[in-house]
């Protein structure tokens, strides 16, 4: 706040108010020469223009600190990203999943991870978490692509049904 006898002008003004004095000023030295002119500001303009150059660099420095203050003070803030949609950003998967993948049902995706087939780990509710990595290389010696719920092969009924 830039106050001189009696003038208030807000600080972020400060700034523009000297350098329009200092136009001002530079356009009465440039028409100095003309006759009845008088040479540079007034003793009270350039009082003013001075205590708005003081201003300016006060209010400069004050937003200054103030940033500073506030990045000090300011929140860490930790941005969470949504998870990928790509299988190979996620570290494990459901059996669920693990068996829309294979091609195979959920019970068989038990019976292959119990076995080591597929990588995962049981957790304390019973329930599977698998490698999707390993899951896939699954599919991919079983010759399941994603979704296929085909069998290949034919149906295998009981011995001899079917039979001719």
């Amino acid at each position: 706040m830039l106050l001189h006898d009696g003038l208030v002008v807000p600080g972020v003004l400060a700034e523009e108010l000297a350098a329009a004095l200092d136009l001002v000023e530079a356009y009465g030295a440039a028409s100095s020469n003309l006759p009845g002119r008088r040479r540079g500001l007034s003793r009270g303009v350039w009082a003013v223009r001075e205590v708005a150059r003081q201003a300016a660099v006060q209010f400069r420095e004050q937003q200054q600190a103030h940033a500073a203050n506030a990045a000090a003070n300011a929140p860490v803030v930790t941005v969470l990203v949504p998870a990928k949609a790509a299988a190979e950003s996620v570290s494990e998967i459901t059996t669920e999943q693990a068996a829309t993948i294979a091609g195979v049902t959920e019970a068989r995706i038990r019976q292959l991870a119990t076995a080591g087939v597929i990588e995962g780990r049981k957790t304390s509710r019973n329930v599977w978490l698998l490698d999707p990595g390993s899951v896939r290389a699954y599919a991919h010696r079983r010759g399941g692509h994603h979704g296929d719920h085909t069998h290949r092969g034919g149906h295998r009924g009981p011995a001899g049904a079917g039979a001719a």
